[in-house]
Formats: structure tokens, C-alpha cells, sequence
């Protein structure tokens, strides 16, 4: 089955991504709600946590941070920075994943990336049905990003997913 690809970022380069990023700083997020409603963010913001929004038109999302003392760690920037540098490779990995049993056609989009010490892990929602899910990436040992989970599927071998709680 073709699937829709209405919400693809490959129709720019990573580094228009990485631009759009870089050209904001990072806010705190005082308190949920009052924060996402003024901003427009996904429900996703806790506060203390630290966002970049990426402005992308119909494309945007959000970055989020961990913060320690209201500021976030230079290798989480780094981290994040390294992600939106190979975002559009790692947002296209992604939509190719196919899960045993999921043939449906999602028109997913990216809604906002979170940051970890460990892997940078990406949230989609589906523009077709009611449904959201995480795609996990960490570094491999030869540099580039590799998926290891994808919402309760964990990678056991070169494309294949079992379902794991």
C-alpha cells in the first residue's frame, strides 16, 4: 500500500530545520497549560522543562529539554543540534519502520522531539485516526542515529520489532 506522505520533512534539508532552531532560544516552561495555550505547543510541556519551537510552517514542532537549575546541559544542545542536522534521514527512517500488523495509512506528522542524555526520541500523531506513538533513536557505534523502539515495539534485530511493555 502507498502511504501518504503529506507531513514529510525531506521537502527541505536538515539544515533548514537546524537553522529555524538555532534562531530561537530556548524557553523555560513556566506552567503547563498556561505556557502551551499562549504558545500554541503540543500537550506535551512540563514545567521546568526547556523548548525550542521550529518553526516550520504546517512542519513545526517543538524540541524539549531536561533542565538542571532552569538551564539546560550543553550536550543535550549538542544532542539536539546533531538530531536536527540529520532530522530529515531520521524523521524518513522512521516512517519507513513497518510494524507487524500496521498497514494503515497514519499521514503521521512530527509533533515534537524530546532530548535525553541517551537518544533523542521523536513523537508522531496521525492525522488519519485518533492515535500518537514514540520512535527512539540512539547512536550507533559508528556514528549514525539507529532506531531501537518504536512506541511498545523494541528493535531485536536489522528491521525486525517484537512487542515489548
Amino acid at each position: 500500500m502507498d502511504k501518504r506522505a503529506t507531513y514529510k520533512l525531506s521537502v527541505h534539508p536538515s539544515s533548514y530545520y537546524l537553522e529555524l532552531f538555532k534562531a530561537k532560544p530556548v524557553e523555560m516552561v513556566p506552567s503547563q497549560s498556561a505556557f502551551e495555550m499562549a504558545n500554541g505547543l503540543s500537550p506535551r510541556a512540563e514545567a521546568g522543562q526547556g523548548v525550542v519551537k521550529v518553526d516550520a510552517g504546517e512542519l513545526e514542532f517543538e524540541v524539549y529539554f531536561e533542565t538542571v537549575d532552569s538551564q539546560v546541559s550543553h550536550l543535550d544542545m549538542q544532542l539536539a543540534e546533531e538530531v536536527l542536522a540529520h532530522i530529515v534521514e531520521i524523521d524518513r527512517t522512521a516512517r519507513n519502520i513497518t510494524i507487524p500488523g500496521d498497514d494503515f495509512d497514519h499521514d503521521e506528522s512530527l509533533a515534537y522531539i524530546d532530548i535525553r542524555r541517551s537518544e533523542a526520541v521523536l513523537h508522531y500523531h496521525a492525522h488519519t485516526v485518533n492515535t500518537e506513538w514514540d520512535t527512539h533513536f540512539e547512536w550507533d557505534a559508528k556514528g549514525k542515529f539507529r532506531c531501537t523502539r518504536v512506541g511498545l515495539f523494541v528493535l531485536v534485530g536489522e528491521g525486525q520489532y517484537v512487542f515489548s511493555r
